[in-house]
């Protein structure tokens, strides 16, 4: 309730002032979501994430009603028996997103939600969690052209509504927030590059990648230190390096 008032609150301070109104790149139906990537670590073994978003109700310029998923998934490709995955992580949700005047240089995005977020299996290996979610995002440009970019801080906090038997300890493992810092710098109105930390409770993830003014794709490194890589293993502390390529979404 204390997150709905303050989503209400914000409403009634930015609608006036004229804040709110829709980003170019959030007009479409259909359209990437979060990172979308596909990178290996020093075997050849791949991890790779597929997101999407579909826009259900377009309230106004400002308002619109997203259905959501997120599939991460481990795949042994080295492995000799039938390249198996290991594992799949699957993410449905469901948010009402306010976009906001790029051109104001700082609240880009606000967002609450319901999420659910499981392993996919039964058994054993079963993991799952329920989350209402909140997420806001600032972006801030650079005014010196001897460094063109911007950048961008997106905040994500969640409330966890049901959680399953075999991970009851998972909001205390991961955390109730994550917040993410990156910094993007333009080559002639095209992306160069881009340096980015994500934080949460046990673990960090940076991460760099790189863009040619011609490809549509980041060439990409990751660094994921700590617990909650992935949902089975939730517990177990990760120290690995990837790298290939990511979709870019601006």
């Amino acid at each position: 309730m204390r997150i709905l008032f303050f989503l209400l609150m914000l409403t009634f301070i930015l609608y006036p002032s004229g804040l709110l109104f829709a980003d170019e790149n959030d007009t479409e139906a259909v359209s990437l979501y979060k990172q979308n990537y596909f990178i290996f670590n020093g075997h050849g073994d791949a991890k790779f994430q597929l997101s999407y978003r579909i826009r259900l109700i377009e309230f106004s310029r400002s308002w619109n009603l997203f259905m959501a998923h997120t599939h991460k998934a481990d795949w042994a490709i080295t492995t000799e028996e039938s390249a198996p995955f290991r594992e799949h992580n699957f993410n449905p949700e469901i948010h009402l997103r306010w976009q906001i005047n790029k051109k104001s240089r700082h609240l880009r995005h606000v967002q609450i939600g319901f999420e659910h977020e499981s392993s996919g299996v039964a058994g054993p290996d079963s993991r799952g969690w329920n989350r209402l979610s909140f997420q806001a995002e600032w972006t801030y440009f650079s005014k010196k052209e001897s460094i063109p970019g911007h950048l961008h801080t997106k905040f994500r906090g969640w409330i966890v509504v049901d959680r399953e038997e075999n991970n009851s300890d998972i909001d205390k493992q991961l955390g109730p927030w994550e917040i993410e810092i990156s910094y993007t710098i333009h080559e002639r109105w095209k992306v160069g590059g881009q340096l980015a930390f994500t934080f949460r409770r046990n673990s960090i993830m940076s991460e760099y990648g790189y863009k040619t003014c011609e490809s549509e794709f980041f060439y990409y490194v990751q660094y994921w230190n700590g617990r909650g890589e992935w949902l089975v293993d939730y517990k177990e502390n990760t120290n690995i390096v990837r790298a290939g390529l990511k979709f870019y979404v601006d």
